[in-house]
């Protein structure tokens, strides 16, 4: 899954789309810290519309991020 930000980081970002509920999604990527309150752009197989960065887990090996769809 490709996301297109608007501002910092300046973009598209590819991340691995992990799962989706009625409000947001989580993804897997390989990008660092992405910061908290940027918005993307997103397109997946079942959506697509802009969404917002609210938090980040950071593991050793990848981190995790999660966004809540804008309507």
């Amino acid at each position: 899954m490709q996301l297109k930000f608007e501002n910092d980081p300046p973009g598209a970002v590819e991340v691995d789309l992990m799962d989706v509920s009625a409000s947001g999604f989580r993804t897997t990527h390989h990008q660092g810290l992405l910061p908290l309150g940027t918005n993307a752009a997103f397109r997946y197989a079942e959506a697509a519309g802009k969404a917002r960065v609210v938090w980040n887990w950071m593991f050793p090996d990848h981190v995790e991020s999660g966004f809540v769809v804008m309507r």
